[in-house]
């Protein structure tokens, strides 16, 4: 069964960089987004904004066997496992995104009094940055300080 995983983890911000200028190649990883974490609501040019020693992780895999063995076998997966992660089943979507387009929009019903996790991935396109700029930060603070979420980056 096809699944998700999200990891966060302390690293170098060179560390960092590498991971995102020469993605690994990983047999079992159908997509993978790396990015740094950041607080949401921060100024856009802030040490907040883009935590370069905060490593994140989200990704798309054939098969639970396939995570294991990345993380127990490559040099990028035994750094993962000294930090925080967690392995996820695909619920629903909203909109496309090519790279896991194979997607149905649900899954199935659901019990709406389990956890959940909430993953927004985008493509922020050139002419849409001044309006992003303006709108997201509100957006960002009140999924900040919303009681109900545990962790938002």
């Amino acid at each position: 069964m096809r699944i998700f995983s999200y990891h966060l983890v302390e690293t170098s911000p060179l560390t960092s960089l590498k991971v995102f200028l020469f993605p690994p190649k990983i047999s079992g990883l159908r997509h993978a987004e790396f990015f740094a974490a950041m607080t949401l609501g921060a100024p856009i040019i802030s040490p907040a904004r883009m935590q370069l020693h905060r490593l994140g992780v989200f990704a798309y895999w054939e098969d639970e066997s396939h995570l294991d063995n990345f993380l127990s076998n490559t040099r990028l997966g035994a750094m993962l496992s000294t930090g925080w992660h967690v392995r996820l089943q695909f619920l629903r979507r909203w909109g496309s995104f090519v790279e896991i387009g194979d997607l149905p929009e649900n899954k199935e019903d659901t019990d709406p009094n389990k956890p959940v996790v909430a993953v927004t991935l985008a493509r922020l396109k050139l002419p849409e940055v001044f309006r992003f700029i303006h709108w997201g930060k509100p957006v960002e603070e009140q999924v900040r300080d919303n009681p109900g979420v545990s962790l938002a980056l």
